[in-house]
């Protein structure tokens, strides 16, 4: 076998930051803390990407919880479904299931 290379691996390029005393020591705002974030990131359209797939994804899921919220209330207005379905119980059975909705974004929002 060829023997073990002694070259050391590349410097990482967040390796080159160099600070002074005096920016360790001050306390950032959130926006300096974000442009030194943005200055030190790639600029690749492959991570512009990701983060666009990211805000169509919660687009989608946002839209799906208005329109699961929006439909109970149509179906919760409904007499006959009130009369068949719920049994006139609006108070007890349709507190129930309105709130059916929140608890599966609860579950849906920890485990997801």
């Amino acid at each position: 076998p060829p023997p073990p290379s002694t070259t050391p691996p590349p410097p990482c390029p967040t390796n080159n930051i160099t600070k002074s005393a005096d920016d360790i020591l001050t306390p950032r705002d959130i926006d300096s803390y974000y442009e030194t974030a943005y200055q030190n990131s790639s600029h690749g359209s492959k991570c512009q990407c990701q983060f666009w797939l990211l805000f169509v994804a919660m687009g989608i899921a946002n839209s799906g919880d208005a329109t699961e919220i929006g439909s109970m209330s149509f179906c919760l207005a409904d007499e006959g479904f009130k009369r068949d379905i719920l049994n006139d119980d609006l108070k007890g059975r349709g507190a129930m299931l309105a709130s059916s909705i929140f608890a599966g974004m609860l579950l849906g929002g920890v485990v997801v």
